[in-house]
């Protein structure tokens, strides 16, 4: 009977024990399945609040990038690319940094560059972009004697004057006709049957500013090729001085014609073959009124700058400079008031630099000696920045940019032989034609002496007539280049689009980006001849770096 007892006690015990055990199991399971669920949930909240910063992160710098595009349709080609300001939105910072920019030919326009002009002579004498009151033209003659004026930024001539078997031996003074507003005086330095009295002269056309072709005004006498360009005074603006490889000096006024022939007023000798200028400043320290006239000369065995002041019919030799280089190439000058500088090249691959002060006295600054021979003249750019820069086209292919000091700023060893001068765009941006017909277009890199080449178009053939850089009008928009060839054709390179690479990512330093933190790439080309405001997206993509 105590067995028995016992034996269903136990059984009691063991029920006791079977549904604890079900229980401790099932609470078990629910704390997997619970456990499963917190998990997910969690996975689930972490993966959202990746999303959600992803999505503010692109929306930030997409949007810092639309506002890039939007400052570049904007901003006048010639401008330069704009600064981006950093943009803050969803709590973040994003800057928009440049990879490269700048001006191109738009890629949908048929052809890089346009012939605006052929000859059967080639176009070896430099070019002049006149800019006057109520004038923006680019003049230029082939070596036989015809003359073209194009509104700056077309293509077709505005005039085209064959000067009846005479040559053209320098480039095209263009200046305002006296008290004859809208009137202008072209004065061409020639030789041959142009020249009634001699062999070789300077031509002075008459140009009414319409599209009628100019007239034969008067002519001056030289005994010698008039191979620099002549020059107008300024405190005197009816007289025109113009030098040959005589040595002779000669001041006359084109507006007063006697028998067709220009009145002269006054002749001197610089003692040497006048090889640039006359360059002229008026003179504010002197006293009087005076034009202050200086030429280069060059024998092949020695320079010298000459400094004349004109007055009242007189023209007085009143300063001999001796230049450290002998065969002079050409000269470009700071500005045109006193006081000045003039950046001087010789043949042999030296470069000088002479001051003019307030009384028009010359005193010799800085020289350097690049390595390699110059044919042509120095160009002075008032570049972006208040930049004083000077560019030597080398006979080595080297573009070499000095500063004031002529120590060297930048360089591009990119091209072939260059035998002409380099032109700059107001935004800082250089051109320069080689010998191998190409037009080059190089960027100076912020710290880097090495330029970056951006461009380049052609061939156009071995160019003879340096590039005439300048703001288009005339109801286009861009930056047009002019230029000629010694394969007897001219022509025009018109840049109207920006062709830009840039990044955007949140930061306030970039490209300073993480791997969270992917940077949007693009590569855009805003911009083309009918509207400023077009861009073609030419590739982008998001990647961490």
């Amino acid at each position: 009977m105590n067995r028995v007892r016992a034996l269903l006690t136990d059984r009691k015990r063991a029920q006791r024990g079977s549904v604890l055990s079900a229980v401790l199991i099932m609470v078990a399971f629910l704390s997997i399945i619970s456990g499963a669920v917190m998990t997910e949930l969690s996975t689930n909240f972490l993966l959202s609040s990746v999303l959600v910063n992803r999505v503010a992160n692109q929306a930030t710098v997409n949007s810092a990038m639309t506002l890039a595009l939007d400052r570049l349709q904007n901003t006048p080609l010639d401008s330069g690319c704009p600064t981006i300001n950093p943009l803050t939105m969803n709590g973040r910072t994003s800057v928009v940094a440049y990879s490269s920019c700048f001006p191109v030919v738009d890629r949908g326009s048929p052809s890089q560059f346009t012939q605006i002009a052929s000859s059967s002579s080639p176009f070896g004498v430099e070019g002049t972009h006149a800019q006057l009151a109520g004038l923006n033209d680019y003049v230029v003659t082939d070596s036989g004697g015809t003359i073209f004026d194009f509104p700056f930024g077309q293509t077709g001539w505005r005039w085209k004057l064959p000067l009846g078997g005479s040559v053209t031996t320098g480039p095209v003074l263009v200046m305002p006709y006296p008290n004859r507003s809208g009137r202008y005086l072209d004065v061409v330095p020639v030789s041959g049957t142009n020249c009634s009295a001699s062999t070789y002269c300077v031509s002075v056309q008459y140009d009414s500013g319409g599209y009628s072709t100019p007239t034969q005004q008067c002519t001056i006498g030289h005994s010698a090729t008039v191979v620099a360009q002549p020059a107008v005074g300024i405190k005197f603006a009816n007289i025109v001085f113009s030098g040959d490889t005589s040595g002779s000096l000669r001041a006359y006024d084109p507006t007063a014609v006697s028998g067709g022939g220009c009145d002269p007023e006054a002749t001197s000798n610089a003692g040497g073959p006048i090889v640039a200028g006359p360059v002229v400043f008026p003179c504010i320290g002197c006293g009087t009124t005076t034009d202050e006239v200086f030429v280069l000369t060059s024998n092949g065995s020695s320079s010298q700058l000459v400094g004349y002041t004109y007055a009242n019919t007189t023209l007085t030799r009143r300063q001999i400079l001796g230049l450290p280089f002998a065969t002079a190439s050409g000269l470009a000058v700071d500005g045109s008031g006193l006081p000045s500088r003039i950046a001087i090249t010789f043949s042999g691959g030296g470069v000088a630099l002479v001051n003019i002060d307030a009384n028009a006295n010359m005193t010799l600054g800085p020289t350097t000696m690049l390595g390699a021979g110059i044919a042509s003249a120095p160009y002075w750019c008032h570049c972006p920045g208040s930049a004083n820069l000077i560019g030597v086209g080398g006979q080595n292919g080297v573009l070499y940019v000095l500063d004031t000091t002529l120590n060297p700023y930048a360089t591009y060893a990119g091209a072939v032989s260059i035998s002409t001068s380099p032109g700059a765009d107001s935004a800082g941006d250089w051109y320069v034609g080689a010998d191998d017909g190409y037009l080059y277009e190089v960027q100076v890199q912020a710290g880097q002496p090495a330029m970056r080449l951006a461009w380049k178009y052609g061939s156009m053939g071995m160019i003879g007539s340096s590039v005439q850089v300048g703001t288009c009008s005339n109801g286009t928009s861009g930056i047009c280049i002019y230029l000629g060839s010694s394969n007897q054709r001219a022509y025009l390179v018109r840049l109207d689009a920006r062709d830009v690479v840039m990044t955007s990512c949140v930061s306030s330093a970039p490209p300073a980006c993480s791997g969270g933190n992917p940077r949007l790439w693009a590569q855009v080309e805003v911009g083309d001849l009918l509207t400023p405001q077009t861009v073609h997206v030419q590739g982008w993509s998001y990647y961490a770096p």
